[in-house]
């Protein structure tokens, strides 16, 4: 029998689903007070292209606390 582990993420970061309007940048100024930080969420996702984190609604992305 093999027993697969489960993923689980890691403290502090929390799922968020993409809506139409949600953009990276507006994401991280309501999250940490500061629109620059956007690459915080990108680091926190395996997307190579930032921009495409947001480009499909419906989509779960992790979001790390400050």
């Amino acid at each position: 029998m093999v027993t697969l582990r489960r993923p689980l993420e890691p403290p502090g970061v929390l799922p968020h689903t993409v809506l139409g309007h949600d953009k990276l940048d507006m994401m991280a100024d309501r999250q940490y007070g500061n629109g620059t930080m956007f690459w915080y969420i990108a680091d926190a996702n395996t997307e190579l292209q930032a921009n495409e984190l947001v480009r499909v609604p419906g989509r779960v992305i992790r979001v790390p606390e400050q």
